[in-house]
């Protein structure tokens, strides 16, 4: 029988006691959990109301920035296995930065097999090279990395990488539909490995994250740290929808 204790967010003074039998149980209560921390459906219902309308040049946007991000998120993963001090925790992370990094495949490397799905939507590499410098986009990922940076414990650097895993589904698939201006692009980006891939993986990368807040941050103290970054992260990905929406909308004169 395990108790774990549940603060709803930094400062809030009510903990609630849950009892759950297995560590699967605990992994599974703290999905949901960080998931209605995250309120993706809010983040991304208001990305879809300031852009309405799927159309080739919005796929040039939205594909092209996401480029730019997938190729951080590898940086940041990279970065966090140099900053973590427990080796257990850094097993775990490692396994994802080498899932991401393609495998034992070096055709699998998952921001290569990206450009392929967005040469699909045509979304080709002089668009990502002409969106490279968007300031918008280019302060989040900065935030990002800043961050990281700015952690002193294995439990606030755990919190960022869940932060960043947690709405993969629901990043993933904002991309993918707005790269489908057309019913016959949706079908042919739907079939190319880079969604076949994270429509696998995903799910692992996730459970992954949170097995290590329950096996390995353990103390209130850590855990107010850990959701503390996370929450951090949360602000991060409502930066970036923002920043994309306002590329793919930009005011009239």
């Amino acid at each position: 029988m395990l108790d774990i204790e549940v603060q709803r967010e930094p400062g809030h003074r009510r903990n609630d006691i849950v009892r759950v039998d297995t560590e699967a149980e605990a992994v599974a209560y703290y999905m949901k959990f960080f998931t209605e921390l995250a309120q993706p459906n809010r983040l991304f219902d208001s990305f879809r109301d300031a852009v309405p309308e799927k159309t080739p040049e919005r796929a040039k946007i939205v594909g092209s920035l996401w480029y730019h991000l997938s190729e951080a998120i590898v940086d940041v993963l990279c970065l966090a296995l140099a900053k973590l001090e427990n080796p257990r925790i850094r097993h775990f992370v490692v396994q994802t930065a080498y899932e991401e990094l393609g495998e034992s495949s070096e055709s699998k490397i998952h921001t290569d097999l990206l450009r392929d799905s967005l040469l699909v939507a045509d979304v080709d590499e002089n668009d990502i090279l002409a969106w490279s410098g968007y300031p918008d986009v280019r302060d989040a990922i900065t935030s990002l990395r800043d961050n990281l940076d700015a952690c002193t414990s294995d439990a606030e650097i755990c919190g960022v990488l869940l932060g960043m895993e947690l709405i993969a589904y629901e990043n993933i698939g904002n991309v993918v539909d707005y790269l489908s201006y057309s019913d016959e692009v949706a079908r042919l980006v739907a079939a190319t490995e880079w969604v076949r891939l994270h429509n696998t993986l995903e799910e692992a990368h996730i459970e992954r994250s949170v097995s290590i807040f329950v096996r390995y941050v353990t103390s209130y103290t850590a855990r107010r740290k850990f959701v503390g970054k996370f929450i951090q992260v949360m602000h991060f990905w409502e930066r970036f929808w923002a920043s994309i929406a306002r590329a793919a909308t930009p005011a009239k004169a």
